[in-house]
């Protein structure tokens, strides 16, 4: 049966709260085991809680500095990615995917968006299947019990994330990535591991939660506050020095006001591409913006 549009995924405008399930937070560790790269990716998705530009309904676009997608057998159920082009931690094309959540179905007055996995693209991806079905039925019969009970004990929004995610597992023109991407979102959303009392983690704690149990957490921070606070001080000298102002720079440099101002403001760490594009316009080295690229 043909899967309808969802009115949710009209348009992505204004704040969102995003959270991270906890599978995808384990599979960020194994590509990206040092925890620098861990925390540049999360600074990375945490462009998700704002998207500034009203905008229709469309298939792709640029948030702040980032590429973005909705990923076209899924979209239907309000699922996308982003598309990071920085090289962090030798893995370049990374994708983001997110689950724009029902807000007609959330009681927060701010709606949700949840990060369900981080990969390079191109992961290769092995799902196992059970060879001989009956000799695991009573096992099988077991577990659906236990599984009906789980789903029963949901709150709504749970409720309604599984059904969309079963979608993707039966959808026949789904791959083998978004299949174990929707089976380890039923799987935290039926058992989950809570933090705050919610399922998953609140993507703007998670640097909190490196530095309090990561040895090397509070430097990893600390390297990556002082890149961006001598981007910012490097750009707004510039700009001074060249009396030139957010709106002029984004029209020569292609990049949004919206997100030069967040780079100024430390709420945006850019990606390099757009480092460039900010120095071209500028007519000055990229290094001079920002040392060392």
């Amino acid at each position: 049966m043909a899967r309808e549009r969802n009115s949710v995924a009209t348009r992505l405008q204004g704040r969102y709260w995003v959270r991270v399930l906890t599978a995808a937070m384990h599979q960020a560790k194994r590509h990206w085991p040092r925890t620098r790269d861990r925390m540049e990716l999360r600074r990375q998705a945490l462009k998700l809680r704002l998207w500034p530009e009203k905008r229709p309904r469309t298939e792709s676009g640029v948030l702040l500095d980032v590429d973005w997608s909705w990923i076209k057998t899924l979209e239907t159920l309000n699922i996308g990615e982003l598309q990071i082009s920085d090289t962090i931690g030798g893995c370049e094309n990374i994708r983001v995917v997110f689950f724009v959540a029902h807000q007609e179905r959330v009681a927060d007055p701010i709606p949700a968006i949840w990060v369900l996995a981080a990969m390079p693209r191109g992961e290769p991806t092995v799902i196992s299947q059970m060879s001989c079905i009956d000799e695991y039925q009573p096992i099988l019969t077991r577990l659906a019990a236990r599984l009906v009970r789980a789903y029963l004990e949901c709150s709504d929004e749970m409720q309604q994330v599984i059904r969309d995610m079963v979608q993707i597992v039966e959808a026949p023109d789904a791959d083998e990535d978004e299949r174990e991407m929707a089976f380890r979102t039923i799987e935290e959303a039926l058992f989950p591991v809570r933090h705050d009392k919610q399922v998953g983690v609140s993507l703007d704690d998670v640097d909190a939660l490196a530095v309090e149990n990561q040895p090397d957490g509070v430097a990893a921070q600390q390297e990556l506050d002082r890149e961006e606070a001598s981007f910012a001080e490097n750009l707004r000298r510039v700009m001074e020095e060249k009396r030139i102002t957010q709106v002029e720079l984004a029209k020569l440099s292609g990049v949004g006001q919206s997100a030069i101002s967040m780079m100024l403001s430390r709420n945006c760490r850019p990606q390099r591409r757009t480092v460039a594009k900010l120095a071209a316009a500028l007519g000055v080295e990229r290094s001079e913006l920002w040392p060392g690229t």
